[in-house]
């Protein structure tokens, strides 16, 4: 996933990546009824959507501006997760009631589930190329540290 001379950086913005997505498919699949009832209840996007895709349009820059790597290896992973969180802030921002119609469609049939293996299958190709990586050039990490 990375090579030998890869950035610090990159390892942890990859470590953390890949355990948030892992937590969140842990979480919202063990409370699945839950945030498929909350979000079902949802009438219209408000002012807290304005403001969390605002800070998460903030967020998703900085991931960018920190690994934006459009190397044909795994490291696209990450480069791939933090544009489309980009993406998906931009969009929150600019058609808010069409982005709640498209959230409650997915979360209303097996789109849920989907979402959370994709989630899943993210976090594990993460996860595991992080592990590789660690396994097999760990004299070059604890030089760097």
């Amino acid at each position: 996933m990375f090579s030998e001379t890869a950035l610090f950086q990159e390892l942890i913005l990859s470590i953390g990546i890949g355990f948030y997505l892992l937590s969140m498919v842990v979480v919202l699949f063990l409370r699945a009824d839950y945030y498929r009832s909350l979000i079902a209840r949802i009438e219209e996007p408000g002012v807290i959507a304005m403001v969390t895709a605002a800070f998460s349009l903030l967020a998703a820059l900085f991931l960018i501006l920190l690994n934006n790597v459009w190397v044909f290896d795994t490291r696209i992973f990450v480069t791939t997760l933090c544009w489309l969180f980009l993406f998906n802030s931009i969009l929150w921002l600019a058609v808010p009631v069409l982005m709640l119609d498209f959230l409650k469609k997915i979360c209303s049939g097996k789109g849920y589930y989907v979402a959370l293996g994709i989630m899943f299958l993210f976090a594990a190709q993460i996860l595991t190329r992080v592990a590789y990586f660690y396994f097999h050039h760990h004299e070059i990490l604890t030089s760097v540290s």
